[in-house]
């Protein structure tokens, strides 16, 4: 078991520019960046990253986004500290605000934005299908035999979608 979550954390440590290059695209470096789960053209996203980072509207618009996250942070550490958890839960979301940066980038950058919508989805998108499989096992464990594939169809859109 503890070999598992070993190898978990280091595909992490491995995805950490990646990760990382969502918030602050300014400081990538290609060689660091994990392109292998998202179907990226790497010529077409190296060409991309270089005229974003020479155009000072998107440099700035970055560097903001940045400064936005700190202050948000800063903010979430305050409202801990005072043990004002349902203020916390009033904060805009840190992956509200940098899909929103994203979102403003034009669509001719379509290989960084695709990157960087992936993984705004990733942890979401997993956490979904783990859902989906534990409910897909609950279904199966209760009526194992009687269960057609239609059946399990209809069940799991049943309980996914409520």
């Amino acid at each position: 078991m503890r070999e598992a979550f070993l190898s978990r954390f280091q595909e992490f440590k491995d995805s950490r520019a990646t990760l990382a290059f969502v918030k602050n695209q300014l400081n990538a470096t290609i060689t660091y960046l994990n392109f292998s789960p998202f179907g990226i053209d790497i010529g077409s996203f190296e060409m991309q990253l270089l005229d974003l980072q020479n155009k000072e509207i998107w440099h700035s618009k970055f560097e903001s986004l940045c400064v936005e996250l700190e202050i948000l942070q800063k903010k979430k550490c305050e409202l801990s500290s005072q043990q004002k958890w349902s203020a916390l839960n009033d904060l805009e979301k840190e992956d509200m605000i940098i899909f929103t940066t994203w979102n403003s980038i034009p669509d001719s950058y379509d290989q960084l934005k695709k990157l960087a919508f992936a993984v705004l989805s990733f942890f979401g998108s997993t956490y979904i299908c783990e859902q989906y499989f534990s409910s897909m096992n609950i279904i199966q464990s209760q009526l194992r035999s009687r269960l057609t594939d239609g059946n399990l169809e209809s069940c799991l859109k049943l309980k996914t979608t409520t």
